[in-house]
């Protein structure tokens, strides 16, 4: 079977429940299970925004087709209003070209423009915007710009009325004290793990002064790279911060309505046993 059908075979999200579109002052974030990569769906009552779209491999197989377009579909996604690739790493970029296939009138902003495989124009912090209610600040990379790799990327805050989601794709602990203080006292927190649960993020410092309520990992299953590590794993537990993990939990589905905090909303593969094989770092298929 050519790569591109057993793609979309192995990786089709099913049929998300849709349920009701957000209040003003609420969103819901979907973190989209790509395996050994990064794709982040937020929507507020009239507007969604993209961030990362997974990786495309030598091989030809894209996750941008495969799972993250199958899934703005399912979700019921018409219109893409932005879409953010952090940085230049293929794992959070490959997908690009192929979302911007299925959703061509689409800006994108990055904090790599110069290594990305579609036009984009360079984010930085202190762009903010409002949507229905829900605030969306980013707080790196500082401009001017004149940094390279992880911490380069695009770190996107969103606000809504009683709960909040940090992005802070693959940053590393040299610039988490930065992050750390930009992230004012708010409403209770959800944090995407950085760097997919790297050693060199995750301080002690950041997670007790994010002090998160729940934290989500976006892994490959048996990646070559041993994310998240065991000892980032162990820190969190210390911490008392609950950690999900995509291999584990299949794509993770959050609301954040406009009263009682955050909660989780599906845990796909919790749903759906067994309902695709995983990719590896290489790209290749291994059975769960």
């Amino acid at each position: 079977m050519p790569a591109r059908a057993l793609g979309a075979l192995l990786l089709l999200p099913l049929c998300f429940p849709r349920g009701t579109i957000p209040a003003d002052g609420a969103f819901r974030a979907t973190v989209i299970d790509v395996g050994q990569g990064l794709s982040e769906l937020v929507r507020t009552h009239s507007h969604a925004l993209l961030v990362a779209a997974g990786a495309r491999y030598p091989s030809g197989f894209d996750l941008g087709e495969a799972a993250v377009v199958p899934t703005l579909h399912a979700l019921g996604v018409k219109r893409l209003d932005a879409m953010i690739i952090s940085h230049g790493d293929n794992d959070h970029s490959g997908g690009a070209v192929s979302v911007l296939s299925a959703y061509p009138q689409t800006p994108v902003w990055g904090g790599e423009p110069a290594r990305g495989p579609v036009p984009m124009r360079q984010c930085h912090a202190g762009q903010r915007w409002q949507w229905d209610d829900v605030a969306f600040r980013l707080l790196r990379p500082p401009a001017p710009v004149a940094i390279e790799g992880n911490d380069a990327g695009c770190v996107l805050l969103v606000t809504g009325k009683d709960g909040r989601l940090l992005l802070p794709a693959d940053t590393s602990s040299k610039v988490e004290p930065d992050i750390a203080h930009a992230v004012h006292p708010g409403p209770p927190l959800v944090l995407v793990v950085p760097h997919h649960g790297s050693k060199t993020s995750s301080s002690v410092d950041y997670l007790e002064a994010l002090h998160p309520m729940l934290a989500i990992a976006s892994t490959g299953y048996l990646n070559g790279y041993h994310h998240p590590a065991t000892e980032i794993v162990a820190r969190y537990e210390a911490l008392g911060i609950p950690l999900l993990n995509t291999p584990a939990t299949g794509a993770v589905r959050v609301a954040f309505p406009v009263s009682g905090g955050p909660r989780i909303m599906t845990e796909e593969r919790l749903q759906r046993a067994n309902y695709w094989r995983e990719t590896g770092s290489n790209g290749s298929t291994a059975s769960r």
